[in-house]
């Protein structure tokens, strides 16, 4: 998927019987889909991120991070914002879903 979308301008996505259809530039698609993956890299104690309760799926290797948070409509700003709080942030970032991230979950698994 990573090649198709670098190789083409546009895509069209269809699967009969699913009634989900959808044809542009895979920017576009990917843009208008929220990602809840968050990867942060922090300087100081970070160990309480854990059992942090807006998080799931917490993964760490060494400062760097890489987290989902919980439930929809959850907002990265108030985890940024307590993050900042507690320990030096070098690198925050929420994380763009990949076109087979995207589709893997709209049509079930490519």
């Amino acid at each position: 998927m990573h090649e198709a979308e670098q190789l083409c301008r546009s895509f069209v996505f269809n699967q009969p019987g699913v009634g989900w259809c959808w044809k542009g530039r895979s920017m576009r698609f990917r843009a208008g889909r929220r990602s809840r993956e968050i990867q942060m890299e922090l300087d100081g104690d970070s160990d309480w991120l854990e059992s942090h309760p807006m998080l799931r799926n917490v993964r760490r290797q060494g400062q760097r991070w890489q987290v989902e948070t919980g439930g929809r409509g959850r907002q990265t700003r108030p985890l940024l914002r307590e993050v900042v709080s507690r320990v030096r942030v070098l690198n925050f970032e929420v994380k763009a879903p990949s076109l087979h991230e995207i589709l893997s979950k709209q049509v079930g698994g490519l």
